[in-house]
């Protein structure tokens, strides 16, 4: 049991910090401010939005998205099977009944590994004025998470760590990834 005691002090100072990072009740503009930006990051908004630029976008814009697109799927493969191996429930909160709902684990937070994956990866295309735009929009999703009570700060942190290994993930394996692309490409012309 004396193992296990650095990870129970280190869960009792995490919820004390996520304590002092929540909105109050009376914070109304945060408040919608915080969901704004929390919505932003759900994957079927950003699959469907990197699915229309691939069908209807030109080079090099449809090849960007298919590189975010295998990044997002695989790092949901990835944050899901944590989430399911850790089991750590998210703070309690009424806000966010579909996410709690959905998936009632806390750690790590999808949503801050997806968003810094995709701010990494839209900086590695080279877009610098964007990356820098998304760095920052990866940091207020992580706020939007904690204050909206549905990560601790700690399951912030490990998603945009996790995020970091996706999107270097990604770019370690981009020239595969790209003739993985021209090869999908080349056997759709073919049906089509």
């Amino acid at each position: 049991m004396a193992d296990l005691e650095w990870i129970n002090r280190l869960l009792r100072k995490d919820n004390a910090i996520t304590q002092k990072l929540v909105l109050s009740e009376s914070m109304k503009l945060g408040g919608f401010f915080a969901k704004l930006i929390s919505f932003s990051c759900d994957s079927w908004y950003w699959m469907v939005a990197l699915l229309a630029i691939w069908l209807f976008g030109r080079e090099p814009w449809r090849e960007r998205a298919f590189l975010l697109a295998l990044a997002i799927g695989f790092l949901a493969v990835g944050v899901l099977s944590i989430k399911y191996l850790v089991r750590r429930q998210r703070p309690e909160g009424e806000w966010g009944r579909v996410y709690r709902a959905l998936d009632p684990h806390s750690f790590p937070s999808g949503h801050a590994a997806r968003a810094l994956c995709i701010a990494l990866l839209v900086c590695f295309f080279g877009l610098g004025w964007a990356g820098f735009g998304l760095l920052v929009w990866a940091a207020l999703v992580g706020w939007s998470r904690i204050s909206l009570r549905l990560h601790f700060l700690v399951d912030v942190v490990a998603g945009w760590l996790i995020g970091a290994i996706a999107a270097g993930v990604t770019i370690m394996f981009y020239p595969v990834l790209q003739v993985l692309h021209g090869w999908i490409l080349n056997i759709i012309a073919k049906v089509i």
